[in-house]
């Protein structure tokens, strides 16, 4: 094909209207999170209909998903949205199919949450074929809020991302989000959804049992226990209500035995896992 036969086309298909909302808060500080605009962010292409996704004003300036579907031969789309006006802002959603056949329509939603009530969070949300949306499900939650610098705006959703795993039987997909360390800072969590479960698939078989000594602890403590094989680990503190208290090592767990010690440094008396 030679280069004079080359064209560009291009459609006019209404939507419905929608804008920008405010920036979201957080839990602790009147820091703000950065909300940007709400140009599409993530989308893919099947079976005729481009699925595509952004956050937009909900009502009264609170942030919300916006989901779309775009059927190319008609031309027309379909918009459906998602969020908690009021309450939580929901920001920097990732799409991607979460069905076993081209036919099925169905899709995951990850993306942020974040008010003055909580701490940004990473959650994942299904809508399926019927456009009809599940509950939020959450990934990751976060021990603090985030303060890079003394500004009164942060960045936010940088680090945000869906894909769908490859050859999965049953539909499965890795999320990405932005999640805050006890030390005010960002920090990125991954995790497979799959099966109506969150989290990661441990491939640990076994004697899976963690050792704490000692126990109760005094100052100092150290934990041990067995890896299949070489995996990324995150050990926390959690108190009894299942809220991350403290962070004490994000990184690589070696095949075999694992021993970590620590220092509760200051940490209230009480009961921790």
């Amino acid at each position: 094909m030679s280069a004079s036969n080359e064209q560009l086309n291009y459609y006019s298909v209404p939507t419905t209207a929608y804008s920008p909302a405010g920036d979201a808060q957080q839990l602790g500080t009147s820091c703000l999170l950065d909300n940007g605009d709400c140009r599409a962010l993530s989308g893919f292409y099947l079976n005729g209909t481009v699925h595509f996704v952004f956050h937009s004003d909900i009502g009264s300036g609170w942030n919300g998903i916006n989901y779309n579907r775009l059927n190319v031969s008609s031309k027309t789309n379909q918009s459906s949205t998602f969020g908690s006006a009021g309450n939580s802002d929901y920001s920097y959603p990732s799409v991607v199919s979460y069905a076993t056949l081209p036919t099925d329509a169905s899709v995951m939603i990850g993306f942020g949450r974040s008010s003055s009530n909580i701490y940004p969070e990473v959650r994942a949300v299904n809508c399926d074929n019927g456009m009809n949306w599940s509950s939020s499900s959450l990934v990751k939650s976060s021990s603090n809020y985030v303060s890079y610098t003394s500004t009164t705006k942060e960045r936010w959703g940088d680090y945000t991302g869906t894909a769908r795993k490859h050859n999965s039987t049953n539909p499965s997909i890795w999320l990405n989000g932005m999640y805050v360390t006890s030390s005010n800072l960002w920090n990125t969590w991954i995790a497979e959804i799959h099966d109506n479960q969150v989290g990661i698939k441990e491939n640990i078989k076994g004697d899976n049992t963690v050792k704490v000594y000692p126990n109760p602890v005094v100052e100092t403590f150290s934990i041990e226990f067995v890896l299949e094989k070489t995996n990324h680990l995150n050990i926390e503190i959690v108190d009894v209500t299942g809220k991350t208290v403290k962070q004490l090592y994000s990184g690589k767990g070696v095949q075999g035995v694992n021993n970590f010690s620590f220092n509760k440094a200051n940490l209230s008396s009480g009961t921790y896992f």
